[in-house]
């Protein structure tokens, strides 16, 4: 993935502001708010847990995929952002 231009963060002197990802007023980046919201579109679609497979016995290998999905539309979603 290509870099991502800087955002710099709240606080203009604090080590985040040098990372090469956007920094939001937490620590969070926009990488981790753009999959969050992937996650929460993804799970708000479903009525019942049942078929979306999020039920208490959900392995952690399971949970880590759905991850690893949402994080893939982030990225795609920063690539997007710089194309415009």
């Amino acid at each position: 993935m290509s870099e991502v231009p800087k955002l710099g963060c709240v606080n203009h002197d604090c080590d985040k502001c040098q990372s090469s990802e956007p920094v939001l007023a937490s620590a969070m980046t926009l990488r981790d708010y753009f999959a969050a919201k992937a996650m929460q579109g993804d799970i708000s679609n479903y009525q019942d847990e049942e078929v979306c497979g999020l039920t208490p016995s959900i392995t952690n290998e399971t949970l880590l995929q759905y991850s690893k999905v949402y994080y893939r539309m982030a990225d795609a979603m920063l690539l997007a952002r710089e194309a415009k």
